[in-house]
């Protein structure tokens, strides 16, 4: 039981990192840094409207995600907006470029994503979700 434990155990975490790797490849080919490329993708898909947002979305600290921010804002892809109801709240817009950009390039694997997912069953996405949600639960239980 414990060598199936270990052995299992070992199996997930290459395939986690196998996963990792795949986007991260991915991610290199667009020009953008790690930490560049999940924030414009965060922007996005509209999971975050806001830096802390990202952050805490991403699991990065607020000085990583401000030095990505700033990466792109210099490459043009995204402007920071101060909204007049909360002048330390920074909003982060896509420009026309960071548009296209993300038309490109975040399109494209945010589409390759679903079509892997598609590959399941349904059956299979259910067990997939519902071990992961016990892992995250077991994890968040241990750390918090």
């Amino acid at each position: 039981m414990e060598q199936e434990l270990t052995v299992s155990y070992a199996a997930y975490l290459r395939e986690q990192n196998l996963t990792d790797d795949l986007y991260s490849a991915y991610q290199k080919r667009t020009g953008l840094s790690d930490a560049d490329f999940w924030c414009i993708f965060s922007v996005y898909n509209g999971s975050c409207t806001y830096q802390h947002e990202i952050s805490r979305h991403m699991f990065m600290n607020k000085q990583t995600v401000n030095s990505a921010l700033m990466h792109l804002v210099k490459k043009g892809l995204i402007q920071m907006e101060i909204p007049p109801e909360n002048q330390r709240l920074r909003r982060i817009v896509l420009t026309s470029q960071g548009l296209a950009f993300s038309h490109q390039y975040l399109d494209f694997i945010d589409d390759v994503g679903k079509r892997a997912w598609e590959s399941l069953s349904h059956e299979e996405r259910r067990a997939v979700l519902s071990g992961m949600r016990k892992i995250n639960r077991a994890l968040s239980d241990a750390v918090n």
